[in-house]
């Protein structure tokens, strides 16, 4: 189960590692007239926050055997995927 959690954690970690990324090239890319360089600038610290919380729990948990703490980290790991796949969404529309 351990190893399973393991495997899912690291998933979420690639995913927002991923949610990094497309959160950078919307802030270098991003109109600053408008204010959406700020958004983008928010939503970037955000998700970088959420990565080192995120995989230093996992790391932790992972490193301690703690089921429990390996699926909370994976849980924290997979908010900011889930917010870069909706505005990634809403600016398609």
């Amino acid at each position: 189960m351990k190893k399973a959690l393991q495997v899912v954690g690291g998933v979420f970690f690639a995913l927002d590692a991923a949610a990094v990324l497309f959160f950078a090239a919307w802030a270098l890319t991003a109109s600053s007239r408008e204010g959406e360089q700020a958004y983008a600038i928010a939503f970037l610290l955000f998700a970088g926050a959420f990565l080192a919380v995120g995989g230093g729990g996992l790391l932790f948990s992972a490193r301690r055997g703690s089921s429990l703490g390996i699926g909370c980290a994976a849980l924290v790991l997979g908010v900011p995927p889930l917010i870069a796949l909706g505005i990634w969404i809403s600016n398609l529309m």
